[in-house]
């Protein structure tokens, strides 16, 4: 395979040119060719071959080589960096050593291919950073090599077909090259993370091989044709797997996959034949076509970390699919090329089918162990495959399935049909009753099952709530089920007499049974008791027995009170009228104006009044007249008002005021008037004319009768003021002479003739 590819390259080289840019002949004595790389400062070259295409060479070098560090042209030194692509291709006339100077950093691929003449020990110096695919394959002629740490970046098949080396090449970080028949069981050596492409190729002889947890990448071909093992196991650390890495190891019956996050291994395990493939409990990614070309694989196992599956993952000829992981997320047709995958055992703990988990599959029978059904994408599974697969799950859950979401589309589910179920039936008591039915039923059957109550007893229902009898049970698990049967007693509630009232509550009852018996009197009668002498109405009794209930009625007794008035002009009364012993009444006393209700005339002073009818009864009640006097003995400067009177002079007065709905009232009042006149007011007496002179100021004058009615006002504002009087009547006037504002008014006495 791999010499296919290098042939390949070769006729690709006779199509396409590439020139040199001048020659020069190395110490060693061949003419070498160069393309600068370079034109300035650090001023450098690449070692190319002659021709741009087969053959490489009009004349191929001979003998040992050395490559020189420097180089001139045109008086420039050049510095030899990199020895090119195809450099010394094919140059199997090169017989002796080659010597690569310190100046080269970069070995491009193809460099030494078929250089099958050079013989002894390889150094390859420390300045030296990568090299390419294919630099030295096929070198036969070479022993051993010595692979600095600086080489960091090493292509694919470096030393294939390097049949003279008898140790393997690796260096800290990369191990490039395992020699055939070195042993038949190795371990990768501790430190190294790269398994470099093409490193175990062909090595039927190896049987076993060891790779450490510090091992993160395996390149193309790494292990393709080592048809000498049986199982391998891929560690943890893995996160990349070269194409083809497995390619053709016929030998291969195990694979125990444990890389955590590998996300890269395109048909890494193309024509391998392993039938038994492990993948472990951590691993969270299956990325794109990682194990598509496994002819060998009939059933795998998609553990619970899985989150991630890619494209293509799997191989046509698998048959059955474990699928147990609780969190993937992301599915892309991973089975699409599946066309012999006919199962999928969907685990337990399974709560979702992503999309396209298994689009593009033809599944014939899906049994999912949960009682739960996990939710399911749109378009997880073909269009054809829910008219066409059979669904089995646990043969409670069936139901659940049937109902529930996409579920639902599946036209064939059903409960586990290889299981049978027991369904057992009992009694609770044979003496109340007996059974039938029961036996060994598979998922989903019918049982039938009745119970049968004795004399005297009946069914009351089966343990778990159930009341149908018989009953049609539709089998999932094993089950028992217990038939419950109570006594039955009679209760009888009986009226003493019909006409008095009625009652409620009797029937037929279960022992232990709680019933509520009620006696309802008619209209005037009364329930007295029980047949037991019991008094509680309603009444709640335990059944024990049959039982019989006598309610006794009465006729109620009827009384009449009697409310009257001491005196119809003083005052009404309400509430009388003829009652049913025991009731209450309530009596109301309301006095007319002038008037206040006293007390009943058994003392009772409370209006209104509730009483309790025992017997034919009067009460009275006594009004009084109402009348309230207030008397008043004061002396003023000026005058006083009581109510809306005003009273000027000394003397004394009295008058009423009379309530319609309260008592009257009778004012009694004795004055005297302190005040001196203050100004000058004359003539008094007067017919007509009345002046008023004084030094103060004076804002206005009124003028009362001495029944304190106000009969003439006039504004001042002054010192004097003239009043003409004669339209008055004869008699005494009071004066009120207001002054400044705020001040009380004086008060005088004026006589009209």
């Amino acid at each position: 395979m791999r010499k296919l590819l290098s042939i390949i390259f070769f006729v690709l080289l006779c199509c396409y040119a590439r020139a040199y840019d001048f020659s020069a002949v190395c110490s060693s004595g061949q003419t070498l060719y160069y393309n600068i790389t370079s034109n300035v400062e650090p001023y450098t070259v690449e070692v190319v071959p002659e021709n741009e295409s087969l053959p490489f060479y009009t004349t191929y070098p001979t003998g040992d080589i050395e490559i020189p560090e420097t180089v001139e042209y045109n008086s420039i030194t050049y510095s030899v960096t990199s020895i090119g692509e195809w450099a010394f291709c094919q140059c199997s006339e090169l017989t002796g050593t080659l010597t690569i100077p310190e100046s080269v950093t970069n070995i491009e691929a193809h460099a030494f291919e078929v250089c099958s003449g050079l013989t002894g020990d390889l150094t390859i110096p420390e300045s030296v950073t990568s090299i390419g695919d294919y630099a030295f394959s096929e070198c036969i002629g070479l022993t051993s090599v010595s692979l600095p740490n600086s080489v960091a970046s090493i292509g694919n098949d470096v030393f294939w077909g390097c049949s003279g080396f008898t140790e393997p090449v690796y260096n800290a970080n990369s191990f490039v090259f395992f020699p055939n028949g070195y042993t038949t069981e190795y371990t990768i050596p501790d430190g190294i993370q790269r398994i470099e492409g093409g490193a175990f190729a062909n090595c039927s002889s190896l049987t076993s091989i060891t790779i450490p947890e510090f091992v993160t990448f395996i390149g193309d071909g790494a292990f393709s044709g080592c048809n000498g093992l049986t199982e391998i196991t891929i560690p943890n650390s893995i996160t990349s797997i070269g194409s083809n890495a497995f390619y053709e190891c016929s030998g291969l019956t195990t694979v125990n996959f444990y890389a955590q996050n590998c996300t890269y291994m395109p048909q890494a395990w193309y024509n391998a034949t392993f039938t038994t493939l492990n993948i472990g409990e951590r691993v969270k990614i299956i990325p794109d076509y990682a194990f598509s070309g496994c002819t060998g694989l009939t059933e795998i196992t998609i553990p619970d970390s899985v989150v991630y599956i890619g494209y293509e993952t799997f191989c046509s000829g698998l048959i059955t699919v474990n699928f147990n992981a609780t969190s993937c997320t992301t599915m892309y047709q991973p089975f699409t090329i599946c066309e012999a995958l006919a199962t999928l055992n969907i685990g337990e703990n399974v709560t979702n089918i992503p999309e396209m988990a298994f689009w593009g599959v033809n599944i014939s029978n899906i049994n999912a162990y949960s009682y739960t059904p996990p939710t399911i994408d749109e378009i997880a599974f073909e269009n054809g495959v829910y008219l066409t697969a059979n669904v089995y799950t646990p043969c409670a859950a069936a139901n659940s399935y049937r109902n529930y979401q996409i579920w639902e589309q599946f036209a064939n589910i059903q409960g586990d049909t290889t299981v049978n179920f027991s369904i057992s039936v009992q009694t609770e008591n044979e003496t109340m009753g007996s059974v039938t039915g029961g036996g060994n039923y598979s998922c989903e059957a019918e049982a039938s099952i009745t119970a049968m109550p004795g004399t005297g007893y009946r069914f009351l229902q089966w343990n778990d709530g159930n009341t149908d009898n018989p009953r049609t049970v539709v089998v999932t698990a094993d089950s028992t089920f217990t038939a419950g049967f109570r006594a039955v007693y009679t209760v009888t509630v009986l009226s003493n007499n019909e006409a008095y009232g009625s009652v409620s509550g009797g029937g037929t009852y279960d022992e232990g049974s709680e019933v509520v018996v009620t006696a309802i009197p008619n209209q005037g009668y009364r329930f007295l008791s029980w047949n037991d002498g019991n008094t509680e109405n309603p009444r709640t009794i335990i059944v024990t027995s049959d039982s019989t209930f006598v309610a006794n009625f009465e006729q109620i007794p009827l009384y009449t009170i009697t409310v009257l008035s001491n005196n119809e002009a003083y005052g009404s009364v309400s509430g009388g009228g003829t009652y049913e012993e025991g009731t209450d009444v309530i009596i109301m006393a309301m006095p007319n104006g002038g008037y206040l209700f006293d007390s009943w005339e058994d003392d009772n002073a409370e209006n209104p009044r509730t009483i309790t009818v025992t017997s034919d009864s009067t009460f009275i009640a006594d009004f009084v007249k109402c009348e309230i006097t207030q008397t008043i003995d004061t002396t003023v400067n000026n005058f006083v008002t009581v109510g809306n009177h005003t009273f000027y002079s000394t003397g004394n007065y009295s008058f009423a005021v009379l309530h319609e709905t309260d008592c009257d009232t009778i004012f009694d009042i004795r004055l005297r008037v302190l005040a001196e006149p203050v100004y000058d007011i004359g003539p008094n007496p007067t017919k007509s004319l009345l002046n008023i002179n004084s030094d103060g100021f004076i804002s206005a004058v009124e003028f009362y009768s001495v029944t304190g009615q106000l009969v003439m006002r006039k504004e001042v504002n002054g010192y004097e003021a003239e009043f003409d009087m004669e339209g008055l009547v004869d008699g005494v006037y009071i004066l009120r002479i207001y002054g400044e504002e705020s001040s009380l008014p004086a008060v005088s006495k004026v006589v009209k003739e």
